[in-house]
C-alpha cells in the first residue's frame, strides 16, 4: 500500500477514534463533576476498553494495522516530509515526517539506516462533519516520536510516545443541543517488537502501550466553563498471538482480540 493511502486511512481512523472516545467518556453516565478512576463504573470501563480495542484492531484499520506499515515506509529510504496537505471530505490534514541522528540533529537527506535513531511524525487535522443527526467541528493535533530506529536489525523494535489533543463542538440537529469537548491523551510505546520483514496485518509479539487520558466537557465553545471531566489510565500488554491484556485504571481487566477488537472481561 502506498504511503499516501496508508496515511489517509490512519489519520481518518485516528481522528474518528478520538472523537468517539471523548463522547464515550463523557456520556456514559458521568455527573457534572470531575471523576477519578476509582469511581469509574463497570459500564464506563467497558466503554473505554471497547473503544481502545477498536482503535487498535487491524480489521478496523486501527493503530496496529497502520503503525508497522508507516514505520516500514518511513525506514525504506523515504525522504523527510516538511508539510503534506490533503483534504478528505470536510477535514483537512497536514502531515510531516522528520528524521534525527543520535546528536538530535535533523537529517536533511531523510532516513539513513546507519545514522537515523529517531523519527517524528506530526499531524494536524481540522474541519467539519455533517450528518442527518448532527454537525461537528473538529480540531486535532498529534505528535508521534519513535526512538531506537535501526533498519539493519532483524527485529523492528519501537519505543516512543504519542500526544494527542482533540477539540470538538457537536450540534444535534433534531434536538438542537450543543456539546463542547476536549480530549487530551499521552501514550507511551515500550519495546513493541515485530519480526522483519513486517507484513500487512503483522502483530507485535511483545511490548506495552500506556495511555493517560483526560476528557473534558464544557458549557461554552471557548472551553472556559468546565461541566464534567474524567481522567483515566489504560494499559495494553502484548504477549504474542492475536490477543492482549487491557487494564483500565480502577481495577478493570479485559482480554482483547487484536484482529477484531472484541473484548472479554477477565
Amino acid at each position: 500500500m502506498a504511503k499516501e493511502a496508508i496515511m489517509k486511512t490512519h489519520t481518518r481512523r485516528c481522528l474518528s477514534s478520538l472523537a468517539a472516545l471523548s463522547l464515550l467518556l463523557l456520556t456514559a453516565g458521568c455527573s457534572d463533576e470531575s471523576t477519578s478512576p476509582d469511581l469509574i463504573t463497570q459500564e464506563e470501563a467497558d466503554d473505554i476498553a471497547t473503544q481502545v480495542a477498536a482503535s487498535l484492531a487491524t480489521d478496523n484499520g486501527g493503530t496496529l494495522a497502520a503503525l508497522p506499515l508507516v514505520m516500514d515506509e518511513a525506514t525504506s529510504g523515504t525522504k523527510a516530509v516538511e508539510t503534506e496537505e490533503v483534504t478528505i471530505g470536510g477535514i483537512t490534514y497536514r502531515y510531516s515526517l522528520m528524521f534525527f541522528n543520535a546528536a538530535g540533529d535533523t537529517m536533511v537527506g531523510g532516513y539513513d539506516p546507519l545514522e537515523t535513531t529517531r523519527l517524528q511524525m506530526s499531524l494536524q487535522a481540522e474541519g467539519e462533519i455533517q450528518t442527518l443527526r448532527y454537525q461537528a467541528r473538529l480540531g486535532h493535533r498529534s505528535l508521534l516520536q519513535v526512538h531506537g530506529v535501526n533498519a539493519l536489525a532483524d527485529t523492528l523494535v519501537m519505543n516512543g510516545d504519542r500526544s494527542d489533543t482533540l477539540s470538538s463542538d457537536f450540534t444535534a440537529l433534531m434536538t438542537e443541543y450543543q456539546r463542547h469537548f476536549r480530549l487530551e491523551s499521552h501514550a507511551e510505546i515500550e519495546n513493541m517488537r515485530y519480526l522483519k520483514p513486517v507484513e500487512s496485518g503483522e502483530l507485535p509479539f511483545d511490548g506495552l502501550m500506556t495511555w493517560q487520558m483526560t476528557a473534558s466537557r464544557f458549557r461554552d465553545a471557548e472551553q472556559t466553563q468546565l461541566l464534567a471531566q474524567i481522567t483515566v489510565m489504560v494499559t495494553v500488554r502484548f504477549d504474542g498471538g492475536e490477543t492482549a491484556v487491557i487494564e483500565v485504571e480502577g481495577g478493570w481487566t479485559y482480554r482483547i482480540n487484536l484482529r477484531t477488537g472484541a473484548i472479554e472481561r477477565a
